[in-house]
């Protein structure tokens, strides 16, 4: 991970991690992504991607809650103990060391997706279509799912290393600013309700990479709040912004977040 790929200076806004995915999330995320089997997770190439990505997170000025660094730690020991020699007397006596990982991951699966089942089933406006709606609006759900964090964290970085190299750019937010960038993107949503915003276009269509940041940041405030929802388009991985039950709602302000 290029450590000048954002350039977003100290002092700049922190979006609260705390309130998404923990970092069970973000190792179930980097197993799918990488299409590995949760029984046999390759210990090695997880951790090294899961450290890149807290230093990207640490990067974006996320807050890095301490059960990630906890996690990074049981990572790193589980390593250590596969790269131990085994005799072969011991092979039946020595547990797998991944296992209660393998179990815990599971179980963070489980619950999630029934958690995901029942939001399903309360989401506002999630089945209420205007007159005039195309036919087939509402049946994104049996081709997309639910983007956290991690999806749209990923999708981000992808975006601007496909970006043309630009020079160092500071990034300065302030919370009016911030604010005024999350009424205006509550906005563009709320008019392709319908459709869906692009994350992608959205991204790439601004002017600067500073911009990019900016509104990256701006979106994850908005999905903290509920103000919007992102599904993610398997094959493809396009992601789609749609209105969020408090989308309605009036915004409170950024020093309240």
């Amino acid at each position: 991970m290029e450590s000048s790929l954002l350039n977003i200076p100290e002092e700049s806004y922190r979006v609260r991690l705390e309130v998404f995915e923990g970092p069970l999330g973000l190792l179930l995320h980097l197993i799918r992504k990488n299409k590995v089997s949760i029984f046999d997770i390759p210990v090695a190439l997880i951790l090294s991607q899961y450290l890149e990505f807290l230093d990207l997170m640490r990067e974006l000025n996320l807050r890095i809650a301490g059960e990630f660094l906890e996690m990074a730690a049981t990572l790193a020991y589980i390593k250590s103990r596969m790269l131990l020699p085994r005799h072969a007397d011991e092979e039946d006596e020595e547990d797998d060391p991944r296992m209660d990982l393998v179990t815990s991951l599971m179980e963070y699966a489980r619950i999630r997706e029934i958690a995901k089942e029942l939001s399903n089933r309360f989401l506002l406006e999630r089945d209420v279509f205007a007159r005039g709606a195309p036919i087939g609006a509402g049946t994104r759900e049996d081709q997309e799912f639910e983007a956290g964090l991690f999806e749209l964290t990923s999708a981000f970085v992808e975006l601007m290393k496909r970006a043309e190299t630009a020079p160092p750019m500071e990034v300065k937010m302030d919370a009016v600013s911030l604010r005024r960038r999350m009424v205006e993107l509550l906005s563009q949503v709320k008019k392709h309700a319908q459709s869906g915003l692009t994350f992608q276009k959205l991204i790439k269509g601004l002017s600067s990479r500073s911009d990019a940041v900016f509104t990256f940041l701006a979106i994850l405030e908005l999905m903290r709040l509920n103000a919007i929802k992102a599904f993610q388009h398997e094959p493809s991985a396009i992601i789609r912004i749609f209105p969020g039950p408090r989308a309605w709602v009036p915004l409170p302000l950024v020093e309240d977040f």
